[in-house]
């Protein structure tokens, strides 16, 4: 899939129904210039609406899975930046799972995001849901530490 493609995908997410105001979220103040929560607004748009409508039938979840898988095929540093935000937040125990993998497996690159967003754990901007999908800052700081642990650990093994 090509960049134009995948922004094209995430363009349909950010205006599509499952994306309305009555999914109950709002990121900040709804005002973010920076590309990297660009990327990963769409993502928690659906997260949230995923969590609200947990159990019920539609195409929020099939939504969330494209929308992160498109952040995995992107290998520019705003997508690198948009994931490790991601990492603050629930978006559900495989694809958090997934998510990590995902950093780690980007490497070496990824540590001083890593550390970027752990030194601002609590001062992410809001993100409001009918449930809470932020992470406490004790668990993200947790996530975070491992990913860097995980890529230096990586790093230090001799090849065979």
């Amino acid at each position: 899939m090509t960049s134009s493609a995948l922004l094209l995908v995430l363009g349909t997410l950010l205006s599509s129904s499952v994306l309305h105001p009555s999914a109950g979220v709002h990121v900040g103040n709804g005002t973010h210039s920076d590309p990297a929560w660009a990327l990963a607004t769409p993502v928690l748009k659906l997260a949230c609406a995923s969590r609200v409508t947990e159990g019920a039938v539609g195409s929020t979840e099939a939504d969330l899975d494209r929308a992160l898988d498109a952040l995995f095929h992107r290998g520019d540093a705003t997508a690198d930046e948009a994931l490790v935000i991601l990492m603050n937040f629930y978006i559900g125990e495989s694809r958090g799972t997934d998510l990590w993998e995902n950093v780690v497996d980007r490497g070496p690159r990824m540590i001083p995001l890593l550390k970027k967003y752990k030194t601002r754990v609590n001062s992410l901007p809001s993100v409001k849901c009918k449930t809470r999908i932020r992470l406490t800052s004790e668990s993200a700081t947790e996530a975070l530490d491992s990913a860097i642990s995980a890529i230096v650990g990586a790093e230090q093994k001799p090849s065979t």
